[in-house]
């Protein structure tokens, strides 16, 4: 950690109280640190571990300044050590890397296109990844862990506000979303009546139930979208209204969807088993064939 850094957290800590300053709690103090001593995707856990730390040495400065706060500290410090894990982890997190790799294969023009990722997480991943093929990437959620400085010398410029109804679209060329939500039915929207070619992967948390829908009969986002946007395409989980056939698209999906069978290794995905024959032969990344587990355990 730079000495400037230690200042200036050491001068906040000392001139605010935790839990009483408008707004303050550990993760802004983290997001302003992030301004200052994160630039690069491979700095952010180091450096989210080395924020921890850094509060673990000067809590008596936190508890100096508000007592009353005093026993909670430890354990608000071990929350934020799990919110960094659980977020800053990426060993695991294939679906967010497949969405990635989908959209950066179907985007209309990599370099040209100006792009909108909502609903992107606290910590946008699928965004930062996105952003090293789109040149411009825009990621919108209501709140984000880094600083935007941060997002930005990561190509990703940080909108830290919620996709609704009045949100307008005529400033991206491609609009795009994993898990977007209560957004869903909004992007369809704006697209539509913007002619915008969208991309989202659909989460069922937010469907429209009818008020009247016969009993035991399945409904779903293929139900509710067409009624919005007839060029809609819903299928596999996802929903595109993308100039292109559906078995040409469908043939990407398919293709990234394929890695979740899949094991990785210092984020290089290993193919394990891809065949059901009865020997159960399984291929190996260097080509060679062998018999292996049944489970897909990561190594």
């Amino acid at each position: 950690m730079k000495q400037q850094t230690q200042e200036f957290l050491i001068d906040f800590i000392s001139h605010n109280l935790y839990g009483k300053c408008t707004g303050y709690d550990f993760e802004l103090l983290f997001k302003l640190y992030s301004a200052l001593e994160i630039k690069t995707f491979s700095e952010i856990l180091p450096r989210a571990k080395e924020f921890c730390s850094f509060l673990e040495n000067h809590s008596h400065l936190i508890t100096t300044a508000d007592p009353a706060h005093a026993p909670r500290i430890p354990d608000k410090i071990a929350s934020l050590r799990h919110t960094f894990k659980t977020y800053f982890e990426t060993r695991g997190k294939i679906d967010q890397k497949i969405f990635a790799d989908i959209v950066t294969t179907i985007a209309p023009n990599k370099r040209k296109t100006k792009t909108l990722d909502v609903g992107a997480s606290k910590f946008p991943y699928s965004s930062i990844l996105m952003a090293k093929k789109i040149e411009q990437l825009e990621s919108m959620d209501k709140n984000f862990l880094l600083s935007n400085e941060s997002l930005f010398a990561m190509n990703v410029i940080a909108s830290e506000t919620l996709f609704d109804e009045q949100t307008s679209v005529n400033d991206y060329d491609f609009i795009v979303g994993r898990y977007p939500c209560s957004a869903i039915i909004p992007i369809v929207k704006a697209c539509k009546a913007s002619n915008k070619p969208y991309f989202i992967e659909l989460c069922e948390c937010s469907i429209p139930w009818p008020s009247k829908w016969p009993a035991g009969e399945y409904f779903g986002w293929e139900n509710v979208l067409p009624e919005i946007d007839p060029n809609v395409h819903v299928m596999n989980g996802y929903a595109f209204n993308i100039d292109a056939t559906e078995s040409q698209i469908m043939r990407v999906i398919n293709r990234q969807n394929m890695k979740k069978i899949f094991t990785f290794k210092n984020d290089i995905y290993v193919p394990r088993r891809i065949s059901n024959n009865s020997n159960d032969t399984v291929v190996i990344s260097d080509g060679t064939w062998s018999k292996q587990p049944e489970e897909f355990e990561m190594i």
